[in-house]
């Protein structure tokens, strides 16, 4: 019994460090589990892609049946991308009953900029006819070449007798055909197509084919919206203000979305279009959609043949409908 005990005191001696080996055990196994916390939440959010916050009645399912989603993110300037998502919306039934509803042929996508996805669609990546949405890739590129410096604002354009800066307003406001033309002139049909492939990441679009999908103007559109590489503010607000306030001239630029919505819901938007006399041939609406009352932005892109705008008005309204209710 004697030499267990020395023993014991021998082992217990030789161990002074174990009370410190044990806290640093224990602490040890308390970090494997906070880490291993850590990463299932991880894996958790990469998942949902969103953080539950309270209840919300705009809650939508996560899956947007037969829609493709967008592959690559893009950086949307000072939008409003940053911060917890609380809702997500799925217009994907809003748009298939509306395309089952009429006759033509129809492309439809609708991007939230809040979750940057597709969240409604139907033959996205087809090409129609643009009309006059191709002023959109002149404008644009036309308002980078002010923020350069490379042209100024002042300056004439062509034989129009309009400043480069009225003439990129109108271009969008009026959908002035005149101003979008001698725009586009001088900026150089071949150059125009270089700055939409290299700088826009648009590689398949010709601007003189005048023949897009609704991809490729949702992401023009995305352009304006974030108007990255333009910080000049009166910039920015002309910008703006050409989308949004388009006094009727010969046409009812406001006759297509706009016109779909409620007040609350303010409407950035360029048309394009070919009627007959008797119908619509072409018939196309790239809208920027502010829900100001639950602060989130859309982008609708519609493009047609044969479709009435009395329908396109019809489809903005039940959108509305489905984001309120």
């Amino acid at each position: 019994m004697v030499a267990k005990q020395t023993t014991k005191r021998k082992t217990l001696s030789n161990n002074k460090s174990q009370p410190r080996d044990n806290v640093l055990s224990h602490a040890s196994f308390i970090c494997s589990v906070f880490l291993f916390s850590v990463t299932l939440s991880m894996l958790f959010f990469m998942r949902y892609g969103y953080l539950f916050h309270g209840s919300n009645s705009h809650d939508k399912t996560d899956e947007i049946a037969n829609c493709p989603t967008i592959t690559s993110r893009m950086v949307i300037g000072d939008c409003d991308f940053a911060g917890t998502v609380t809702s997500r919306f799925n217009l994907q039934n809003t748009v298939n009953n509306w395309i089952n509803s009429i006759g033509g042929s129809k492309g439809v996508i609708i991007y939230d900029l809040k979750t940057n996805e597709i969240v409604g669609g139907s033959n996205p990546d087809q090409k129609f006819a643009t009309a006059s949405l191709y002023k959109l890739f002149v404008v644009y590129a036309g308002y980078l070449k002010v923020q350069s410096g490379e042209w100024g604002r002042d300056d004439i354009v062509g034989g129009t007798g309009r400043t480069i800066l009225d003439s990129l307003d109108l271009a969008i406001r009026e959908s002035n055909s005149e101003c979008a033309e001698s725009l586009w002139n001088m900026i150089g049909r071949d150059a125009l197509d270089e700055t939409v492939h290299d700088h826009f990441g648009l590689a398949n679009v010709e601007v003189g084919s005048f023949m897009a999908t609704p991809r490729e103007i949702m992401t023009i559109m995305k352009l304006f919206y974030g108007h990255a590489g333009i910080t000049d503010e009166d910039l920015v607000g002309k910008i703006k203000d050409s989308f949004l306030n388009q006094p009727p001239t010969i046409y009812n630029w406001r006759q297509g979305f706009p016109s779909g919505f409620s007040d609350s819901v303010d409407v950035y938007n360029k048309v394009g279009w070919d009627f007959n006399g008797r119908s619509w041939n072409i018939y196309n609406d790239a809208s920027i959609l502010d829900f100001k009352s639950i602060n989130r932005h859309f982008i609708v892109v519609v493009m047609t043949n044969g479709v009435d705008f009395k329908e396109i008005t019809r489809l903005g309204n039940e959108i509305e409908t489905e984001i309120n209710t």
